[in-house]
């Protein structure tokens, strides 16, 4: 794992992406509170600041530190009407993920990416808007672990994937 440093610490601050975002959902977890929803991606991987868990006050934030290594695949619809993506992560980063939001059960708020349940299984990230630069950097940075698909197909997995 990086640390918060690293994460954000690119050769050239031009380089990261900050995306204000509309919603954010971990596993079936719907992040609340509109000046939370802030995910920020470098070549380095993504940090993602958001409340501990429904059960804390919104003010208790935590940073969740993904490595690039750790995205397995990214889903997304870049485009209109709105753009959607879909991070898979690997199940180490799962854990951690898990461990810093006290998800605890998963008759609960959960994330498991190894699981059957949609709701569950993976980090569903819906940006305010996304410039045309932004979008070049997106593709930049995920590469080959980056899949576009339809509209149609984003909204159908945004619906199967609600908690």
């Amino acid at each position: 794992m990086f640390s918060k440093k690293s994460i954000l610490d690119c050769s050239d601050p031009e380089l990261s992406v900050v995306l204000p975002c509309r919603s954010i959902r971990i596993g079936n977890y719907k992040v609340h509170g509109p000046k939370y929803k802030v995910v920020t991606i470098t070549e380095k991987g993504l940090q993602i600041k958001v409340p501990a868990s429904m059960s804390t006050p919104e003010t208790e934030l935590v940073t969740l530190d993904i490595a690039m290594e750790e995205v397995v695949t990214v889903l997304a619809h870049i485009g209109k009407p709105s753009t959607l993506m879909f991070l898979c992560i690997s199940p180490s980063a799962c854990e951690m993920v898990r461990r810093t939001l006290k998800m605890n059960s998963s008759s609960s708020l959960y994330l498991d990416v190894q699981s059957n349940n949609e709701k569950q299984k993976r980090i569903s990230i819906l940006p305010e808007k996304l410039t045309e630069p932004s979008k070049a950097l997106l593709k930049k940075h995920f590469g080959t672990k980056m899949t576009e698909f339809s509209a149609r197909e984003a909204n159908e997995m945004m619906v199967r994937s609600a908690p």
